[in-house]
């Protein structure tokens, strides 16, 4: 009898384990989900979030903000639903194949969990090596491998600075295309 309960009681526990190990601890191939000190209230705040995304051979990205705001979207063309975050005080990395850093921060962003599109908005600043790109806004797309930045953009590296509507940087093969809204006006750039 002694042995039956002691047996009863094991399986008890290994159950248990598996079901808090799947709530939990499992961690999906995709996406690793970290929630930093963090503290969530009921109307779905998290402080100090952290999103960490293997892109495979592309790269990694990292996203963290001070404070985020979760929704549930579904998409109408294929009905899987996205989780959707606002985030306040933002910091991104993109580490692309060969270590190459791009860090990101901006006041606001919107993340996309599905996708990993991210919109940053307001005092957004980019640095990469030693080039540094502000504006009001930028949209990095994974899925394209693009990121455009618009709204008071202002370049620049130990060579130049430069003023335009918009800048256009391919993730993949770090190609930059800096244009006008207005096939008219020109690209302000000063020499150093």
């Amino acid at each position: 009898m002694k042995k039956i309960i002691q047996i009863f009681i094991f399986i008890i526990i290994i159950i248990v384990s598996i079901f808090v190990y799947k709530s939990y601890l499992e961690i999906d191939s995709k996406s690793n989900f970290e929630r930093e000190t963090s503290t969530l209230s009921n109307n779905n705040t998290i402080k100090n979030f952290k999103y960490e995304v293997s892109l495979g051979t592309q790269g990694k990205y990292i996203i963290n903000s001070e404070q985020s705001n979760f929704n549930n979207m579904r998409n109408e063309i294929d009905g899987n639903i996205s989780e959707i975050i606002n985030m306040q005080i933002v910091n991104a990395v993109y580490i692309d194949k060969n270590n190459t850093q791009i860090t990101i921060t901006a006041n606001e962003a919107i993340y996309n969990s599905a996708t990993y599109e991210t919109e940053f908005k307001n005092n957004v600043k980019i640095n990469y090596l030693n080039h540094q790109i502000l504006s009001d806004k930028l949209i990095l797309n994974f899925t394209e491998n693009i990121m455009t930045i618009t709204e008071n953009v202002k370049y620049d590296s130990p060579l130049i600075s430069s003023k335009s509507d918009f800048v256009k940087l391919n993730l993949l093969t770090k190609e930059i295309d800096v244009f006008m809204k207005n096939k008219n006006d020109k690209v302000k750039v000063l020499t150093k």
